[in-house]
Parts: structure tokens; sequence; C-alpha cells
């Protein structure tokens, strides 16, 4: 039985996955070891592991208490063959299927797994390096690179060479395509428009019942054109140097063709003549791409792409054949293109394949999922003759009211054909007795209109502070009625709320910083979650940035103000401008030359350089300065203090890689701080810590709270400045397609970009609406939008 789980939010599907597992185990006596169970998450699979195993335990009791010697032994055999069942994320069981087919994959079975800092710093100086040795050798190259920003500041795809490129191979490599021959997927330039089709627009004109002045002059200066000029290219140019207008009245729809027509042909003769640069661009992916898999290939590591890759192939090829009865797949609509081909090269005739996801939940297009995967892997499924599709609309999460809102929403944001009848949300009859009034409130803006942009920020995130207060501190008109616990009891003080209640779901970090003033200021605790980039933005880990920077670096005069006006030294402003005040006023050369006078803690330190670990040097100032202790006295002290240590643990980490000077591990730590990796804050270990928590909106899948605000729910998503994407054609062949700019800033697109690019533009636009759906759904009793 091949089986569709089509589970909306909140449904259990978890649940049904780890039944259906244990059905296949205990009933149909399926040995563990034949069924494959992927998911997309290391803790998605931990999860799924651990609900399997308590189970199979419950059923084993079960058997024991009611004498069922036969069921009890099946039980304890499954039990047994556990560990080395096939249960976790696709990565690992590629990992596993390479190991286990090394040599077929031209690998050593002791490869090692590229992934993280190591593999986005071997990735990056391949780049920087091919890019600076391309700019002396090739002109060409050269002139592409004079129309787009080359070195970026970590902001991602789209914004620089260096830092689109590391993306396009990202991208490239979750379709399947490796960009080691980037230069034959360029497209080679063709006339898009002929002196025939020209010809064909004078003859419309002229079977027109009417011809209007205007219409005439045109026709009379295409006719010209075409008597005078041999090709398209002059052809063009004659037309735009006798003033071709639009033809208006008359013939609009001749005009757009004609006028549509004309703009191809420039733009095809356009990038005829920039096709060196952008060939030279080719190129230059081709080299890194090339360079990239031969470093690995030294280093006998893969990294992810690799495997996927690289098990699809031993698959594909039937150099692997593993023989699984079943195959499970939870969380399919956050799988690749190339996941996907991995899981139809595993499911053959001999085997069931289940697939469970939720297409409304698919929102990780910006690392490499493809929304599409669900739909065709259920297209494939159904078209069998042995399959069910099964709809999972019962939710365990939410109360009634919040259900009613989101079903008439998103039937409304998407549509009645794609929020069709299953996947309406239905309520757990078990909830029942929570009938109250609708539980999605809005807090409209009561702020003048000609405030500015950060003020209505500002005014939107102290009101969400405010609200909070009312719902822990207010009245009884302030909080639902019922509050759910294990299942929804009426509201009391018994049964009160608590700040660890509260979920804030952001969809970009852009107005965190407000959002974290307005709480201090309305005095509300709080705490980061999930895997943003909290770590790396913290004062404190800006602070030990700023320690290891001014001891190791003399010359860095930003980071030695910094550093003095830091709690290491807390020097006043006033104090620094008398220290750097020269004859012709501030001098930063001043400052330098003074500071001693203030402070020898710097000279100091700069002399056990030679000696010490930067780790051990932290320590060493934390202790002299009780920076430790002043940071407990701050406001979210706890969190502070247990961000510092993740900091010193992070520094030895570090330490005990490529980067072992105090020197080399400032630069390290400096570069975290500018393009922030995805690290959350510390996890406080105290399991009753009464605090909100701010998370985006990604990180929450599969999370719930009782009561969940939704901030900025009106911002748009970022403009996507892509000026390279890789994509198949209509013939499903692999292409690079670029807009190849000018320092004017003309630029000229190859053939199939744009279309790319609107595709792209369609799903982006989509993913909108799933972070919409995605946030709404994750309160047990209440949301709050603004």
């Amino acid at each position: 039985m091949n089986i569709v789980y089509n589970a909306s939010a909140g449904t259990g599907k978890t649940y049904q996955m780890t039944q259906l597992y244990e059905e296949l185990v205990m009933q149909d006596e399926i040995d563990p070891r034949r069924i494959l169970l992927m998911t997309f998450t290391e803790n998605a699979a931990a999860e799924l592991r651990m609900r399997v195993s308590h189970r199979l335990l419950k059923a084993r009791r079960n058997a024991e208490q009611a004498g069922d010697d036969d069921t009890a032994e099946r039980a304890r055999t499954a039990i047994s063959h556990l560990p080395s069942a096939p249960i976790g994320t696709i990565h690992s069981y590629c990992t596993s299927l390479l190991r286990e087919h090394a040599l077929e994959a031209g690998l050593s079975p002791g490869f090692s797994v590229l992934e993280g800092d190591e593999r986005k710093d071997l990735l990056n100086q391949i780049c920087r390096d091919e890019l600076l040795a391309r700019l002396e050798d090739d002109p060409d190259f050269k002139t592409f690179c004079s129309g787009v920003q080359m070195i970026g500041t970590g902001k991602g795809f789209g914004t620089s060479i260096t830092e689109t490129l590391p993306a396009l191979i990202a991208q490239a490599g979750s379709l399947g395509i490796g960009l080691e021959n980037a230069e034959t997927m360029l497209p080679d330039p063709e006339p898009t428009a002929t002196r025939i089709d020209f010809e064909a627009i004078c003859k419309r004109i002229k079977d027109l019942p009417r011809i209007t002045p205007a219409v005439q002059t045109a026709l009379d200066i295409i006719r010209q054109s075409l008597k005078e000029t041999n090709d398209v290219e002059s052809l063009v140019t004659r037309m735009e140097e006798l003033g071709i207008k639009k033809f208006g009245r008359g013939a609009r729809e001749i005009s757009d063709d004609f006028w549509a027509l004309k703009e191809s042909a420039k733009d095809a003769i356009r990038y005829r003549e920039r096709f060196p640069a952008a060939k030279a661009f080719a190129r230059y992916v081709q080299a890194v791409a090339r360079q990239f898999r031969q470093r690995k290939h030294a280093m006998d590591a893969v990294d992810f792409d690799d495997q996927l890759r690289m098990a699809a192939e031993l698959l594909r090829s039937g150099k692997a054949r593993p023989e699984f009865e079943y195959i499970l797949v939870d969380e399919v609509q956050d799988t690749s293109r190339i996941q996907c081909e991995l899981i139809q090269s595993l499911w053959c005739d001999e085997t069931n394949l289940t697939i469970c996801g939720d297409r409304k939940q698919s929102i990780y297009t910006w690392r490499g999922a493809d929304p599409q995967v669900m739909p065709d892997l259920e297209a494939a499924i159904l078209n069998t003759a042995n399959s069910t599709l099964k709809n999972l609309q019962t939710s365990y999460r939410s109360k009634a009211p919040i259900l009613d809102v989101v079903n008439a929403l998103f039937t409304s944001v998407y549509g009645d054909k794609e929020y069709a009848e299953g996947d309406r949300l239905e309520p757990n009859p078990d909830f029942k007795t929570a009938d109250e009034k609708p539980c999605v409130e809005f807090l409209e803006a009561d702020y003048e209109e000609d405030l500015s942009k950060s003020e209505r920020v500002t005014a939107e995130m102290e009101a969400v502070a405010n609200r909070i207060r009312l719902l822990i501190e207010g009245t009884k008109d302030w909080t639902p009625r019922f509050r759910h616990q294990d299942s929804f009891l009426p509201t009391a003080s018994g049964n009160h709320y608590r700040y660890a209640d509260i979920l804030i779901l952001l969809r970009r970090t852009t107005h965190q910083a407000a959002l974290e003033q307005a709480l201090r200021h309305a005095d509300v605790p709080y705490t980061l979650g999930g895997k943003g980039r909290g770590l790396f933005s913290r004062q404190e880990t800006r602070d030990v940035s700023l320690f290891l920077n001014v001891i190791t670096n003399p010359a860095d005069a930003y980071s030695l103000v910094g550093f003095l006006r830091a709690p290491w030294v807390g020097l006043s402003d006033e104090t620094l401008a008398e220290m750097a005040w020269s004859e012709t006023g501030f001098s930063v050369d001043t400052l330098m030359a003074n500071y001693a006078r203030h402070t020898q803690i710097i000279d100091r330190y700069r002399e056990l350089l030679g000696t010490r670990l930067a780790s051990e040097l932290v320590r060493m100032i934390i202790e002299e300065t009780a920076y430790d202790a002043l940071l407990a006295g701050l406001p979210r002290g706890a969190q502070r203090l247990a961000n510092l240590q993740k900091v010193i643990d992070w520094l030895r980490e570090t330490e005990r890689g490529a980067h072992t000077t105090p020197g080399a591990v400032a630069r390290k730590l400096a570069e975290q701080i500018e393009s922030p990796p995805d690290v959350p804050e510390a996890a406080l270990l105290d399991p009753a810590q009464d605090a909100v928590t701010i998370m985006t909106v990604h990180g929450a899948k599969g999370l719930t709270r009782r009561v969940v605000f939704l901030p900025d729910i009106s911002s748009k998503p970022k403009n996507d400045t892509t000026f390279c994407r890789v994509f198949f054609d209509e013939k499903k062949e692999p292409k690079l397609g670029l807009k190849i700019s000018a320092p004017d800033k003309s630029s000229v697109k190859s053939p199939g970009f744009t279309l790319a690019n609107e595709h792209a533009r369609d799903v982006r636009a989509h993913e909108s609406k799933n972070l919409f759906y995605v946030a709404m759904t994750r309160a047990r009793d209440l949301v709050v939008t603004s």
C-alpha cells in the first residue's frame, strides 16, 4: 500500500507516521531493518526514533501484562533490531549508503563529511582566490565585474560575486546539477527576430480596415528601414534613428507585438555584444566548482550536496540495491529536487512508499526545498493501483475559535482550489468545552500617519509589550476564558498565564532590536529561540571581539575606541575625547598614543599573545575586570552570562581547528559578527525560566505555545537582486542564466533568465502565504497580530 498523508498544521502527523511504523512491525511482522524512515532535520529524526521506541516498549509491556507471549516476543525482537533500523535524516541515510558502497562511489570507506564553517571557509577562499586571479588575467571577466559588486558583506544571494557564487552552488546542488561545466550551460546568442517577422508586421498593418496617420508613419518607417538594411541589427538601429514610436489608437495589438519584437531583437543584440563577458563569468563559476571538488577529493571529504548526488547515482546505476519493503518520508514538503530523485530511485515495484507533509507549510525554498516535490510525489503515488490519500484535518493544537478564523482567512488567501475541503482544520471533539469568542486579535495603530517608519515600528512594538503585560497582569477581560493545560481549562488565578506561555514570531529580524527595546522598557523578560543569529549579534560577544581585536591588531583604531568604552575599561566619551584631542581637533593617532595613560591592560595582554590561547586571555580579563559580575547585574543577566560562556566554548572549539593563534581566532570571530551564522543564544538550563520567546517563523516550524504574537505582519519580502540563476529549460536541460550589468547600470539578460526569475518570484510570493499560515497555526489559546 502506497499512502499520502496530507497533514495540515497540528493534526498529529508524527503520531500517524509512528503509528504506521508500529503497525508494520507488530501486525505485518516487518523487520524494522527493512523499513526506511526518513525526515528533514536531525531533531525531527531523533523525535521519530524516540516515539517509535516508546511505542514498541509499550506494546511489549502490554503484551506481557496480557500474557500474550507471541506478541511480547515479537516486540522484544523488534526492539533489539531498532538500533540498526534506518531511522534518520535523508542525509544520514546517504552517508550510510555511501560508506557501504564507498568504492563504487569513488570514495574511501573512511571519508569525512565537510559541513558548517569548514565547508563555508573553504568555498569562500576558493571564490576569492579565483576572483583575484581572473581579474589579473582575464579582461572579459574584468568587464563583467565592472557592473557588479565583487566582494560583499555577508548579506547573501544576489549582492556580490563572492557571496552569490556559494549560494549558486547550493542552489545547483539542490537541483542535482553540477557546475563543473558551467560554460556549456550558458545559452549561446541567437537571433530572436528576423526580417520576415518585421515584414509580417507590415502586412498586418496593411490589412487593417482603417490606417490612422500615426500607424501610417510607423509603417513607412518600418518599410524604409527594411529597404535600407540587410540584417536585423541594422534594421533596429535604423528604425530608432527614424524615430519609430508606438502606434497608438487603431492598432494597439499590432503595436504591442511590434514593440515586443523590436525589444527582443535589441536584447539579443546586446547579449551578443556582452557574451564574452558572460562567458568569462561562466568560466569563473566552472573553475571554482572544479577546484572545490578537487579540494574535497584531496581531503577525502564530501559535503551534503555530494552525498545526495552520489547516493542517487548509485541507486540509478544499480550499483546499490537496498532491499526495503517500506519507505516512509516525513516532512516531504521540505525536500529538494535531488532528494525527490533519491526517493524515487529507492521506490520500486517491491517497495511501498508513504509520504507525509503539508504543502501549505513549505517555507524553506531559500535552502533548496522545492515546493513542487510533494505534489509530484503525491501524483506519482496516487497513479499507482494500490494507493490511498488520507487527509489529516483534526487539530490537536488549537481551540475552535482560532480554527474558524484560520479556515476563513486562508480560504481567501489561497483560494478554494488550493485551500480545499481536505485542507480545512477541524476542532478536536475533546476541546469542545473551550467555547468562546474568536481568539485572534489585531493591534490597530492609533498613531499619527505622519510618523516616520522607525517611529511607527517603535509604537507597534510598544503596543506588543503592553498587550503582553495586560495578558499577564490584567483583568480577566484581557485574557482568554480557557487556557490549554493538557486540555482547555477555565482561566483562573490557579491557572493563569506566564511569560513562558508566549511566543513572538518575526518574519525577519529587521525590527527585532526595536522589539527587544520595547520589552526591556516594559520589564518583560524574554529569550531568543530557534536557530536565529542571536549569539554573534549580542553585545557580550562584541565585547569579547573588541578585546581580541585590540590586542592582536595595534592598528585597529575602531576596536580601540570600542574597547576603551566597553566595560573592560569603562572610559566615558568625554574622557576619550580629551585623550584624542590635538591641535587639529579629534585625532585617532593621538588617542592611540595616549590610551596607555589610562590603562595598562592592552599592553600587558599583548605581551601574553605568544604564550596563551585566545580563550585563556578572555578568561583572564573576565576575572581581572569582573566582567561576568557586571553582566549578571544587567537585564537578562543569566542569559548574558550563558552567552559569554558559549562564546568562550566557541573560541576553544575554533582553536582546535586551523585557527590556533589569537590573531587568527580574533579575525574569525570578527567575520562571524559581520556575517552571523545561524547560531542561537545559549540555552538556559533552568526549565522553570519564565520568559517570552522571540524567534523567526522559519525557526518555529513544529512548535506551539498557548499565546502567539505576530508583529510586523505587513512586512514585504526582500527584493530579489540575483544576477545569476540555475534552471531547467523547456527541454529539461540545465542552464545558467545571467544578468550582465554595466557601470552605467544598463543591463542585459541571457535567454531564459527572465522566465526563471519570474518563476522564482512566484515561488517566493507563495511562500509568503505559507509563512503566514505557519505563523497563524502555532497558538493554542490566542493569536495577536499587528
